[in-house]
């Protein structure tokens, strides 16, 4: 930049943004405006500027700074623009959702070593009908008033939702008969351990619109992580439901628990995925010390994220997305899921809860998570408290985030994550990958736009 200067002292530049400096390559500096979508790297100097302009402050050494470098900060909307604002506005009001998870049963035919319900462990509870119907109606009685289109059915729980198969199917047929009578989109998801029947299979591929699959990736190690109630392989018979979800063109992801058996071959297994299976989107998530995964080794971080960025790139030559759930860079908001966003969910027992590993009343979640239950006759009956509480898990009122870079698009992470380590003075290990990752992608979006800064205005809202 040329030496040209303006005066501090008068018209002087105001910082706007807020702004993270972050170590960056060749022992450059990494200067990241998650709200103004910005970001550059630069030599210290330029960072002792920013601080002066932050303070409002003269340079200490010199009377003035460069005006080129002034001007540089303007385009990107760091100087002289309009203040950073929240990413949206809070949630009031009562909840009026229209789309809804149903939690359909804590059975399950795996016993999978890492399940963060032990699903299988405990006697399982069913979904009634009446129960699931109550919340369709719940659901198609709020899209109808607020003028909506299109009304969402997943399918979910601690176990394997099609467990229950006689209420998921004729759930779906009541609300797909519902949609067609009022004029409105069905949306019908399902998670799955995918080891089901053909015909199962071949009902969801032509009844719903996509589905989450567990699957670790390499048979083997699958096998070992995931076995069958009674003890076998589960890898075959997932293998067979891909293959039909691909004959058909339905639309699926994989997603892989890494387990420290896992993380070696953690390329090797995306490789495989991607010479045998069409799914586009590919989750990483280490496993975490919870449910039978209590007792598990946990993951070395570092180790992770160098593999995952290995992985990363072996999906990207393929045409997939391979990510890690916080990691999310270009997204801004307070939300990571939608415990903070009235997340409708009922459990077997007609409870509401907005987070899907709060999926029963024995959970030891329930208690942080529940915000109410279905009402004796129609409706809703709410937990204000419950729900001002969870409305307000937003990640700019967490104090520990507060100055974490990656904080806007991270959005504090999973809150049951979240809350294991509150507390505690030492750095979460989702936390240490979450910035490793987001770092990473700070500077492959610099690097596609030529390498020295990165500007992507989000788009004017109308």
């Amino acid at each position: 930049m040329s030496p040209a200067d303006t005066d501090v002292r008068s018209g002087a530049p105001e910082l706007t943004a807020e702004i993270f400096v972050i170590p960056g390559p060749g022992g450059r500096q990494l200067v990241f405006a998650p709200r103004q979508r910005a970001a550059f790297l630069c030599n210290d100097s330029a960072v002792s500027s920013l601080a002066d302009l932050a303070a409002k402050r003269q340079a200490r050494d010199r009377s003035t700074v460069d005006a080129e470098f002034v001007g540089f900060l303007r385009s990107l909307r760091l100087v002289d623009g309009p203040p950073d604002a929240l990413p949206e506005p809070d949630v009031t009001g009562d909840p009026r959702p229209t789309s809804v998870t149903l939690f359909m049963t804590t059975a399950c035919n795996l016993r999978c070593t890492y399940c963060y319900a032990s699903a299988g462990d405990t006697p399982g509870e069913f979904m009634p009908l009446s129960t699931a119907l109550q919340g369709i109606d719940f659901i198609v009685d709020n899209a109808r008033a607020l003028g909506e289109k299109q009304i969402t059915v997943a399918y979910h729980g601690g176990g394997e939702a099609t467990a229950n198969w006689d209420v998921m199917t004729d759930s779906w047929e009541y609300a797909a008969a519902a949609a067609d009578r009022y004029g409105l989109t069905l949306r019908a998801l399902t998670a799955t351990n995918a080891a089901i029947p053909e015909a199962k299979a071949a009902w969801i591929a032509e009844h719903l619109d996509g589905a989450s699959v567990s699957f670790d990736g390499l048979p083997h190690l699958h096998d070992l992580q995931r076995p069958s109630a009674s003890g076998r392989g589960s890898s075959a018979s997932i293998e067979r439901t891909l293959e039909l979800f691909d004959r058909v063109g339905f639309d699926y992801q994989l997603r892989l628990t890494v387990t420290e058996a896992l993380l070696p071959f953690l390329a090797v297994a995306v490789q495989y995925l991607c010479d045998n299976f069409s799914a586009k989107r590919i989750q990483l998530e280490p496993v975490y010390p919870e449910g039978r995964g209590s007792d598990l080794p946990a993951i070395d971080p570092d180790r992770f994220v160098e593999l995952f960025l290995e992985a990363e790139s072996i999906g990207r030559a393929y045409g997939r997305t391979v990510y890690f759930s916080a990691a999310r860079f270009g997204m801004v908001t307070r939300h990571f899921c939608g415990v903070t966003r009235d997340s409708f969910a009922l459990t077997p027992t007609g409870d509401v809860s907005a987070c899907y590993e709060a999926f029963s009343d024995g959970s030891d979640l329930a208690g942080d998570f529940f915000y109410g239950r279905l009402s004796g006759g129609k409706g809703v009956q709410l937990d204000p408290v419950a729900l001002s509480r969870l409305r307000a898990r937003t990640v700019d009122k967490r104090p520990y985030c507060e100055g974490c870079f990656a904080k806007w698009s991270c959005a504090g992470d999973c809150h049951v994550k979240h809350m294991a380590h509150e507390g505690s003075e030492h750095e979460p290990p989702r936390c240490r990958i979450t910035r490793a990752i987001t770092r990473h992608q700070i500077l492959e979006r610099i690097s596609e736009h030529g390498g020295l800064f990165w500007h992507e205005p989000a788009p004017e809202q109308s």
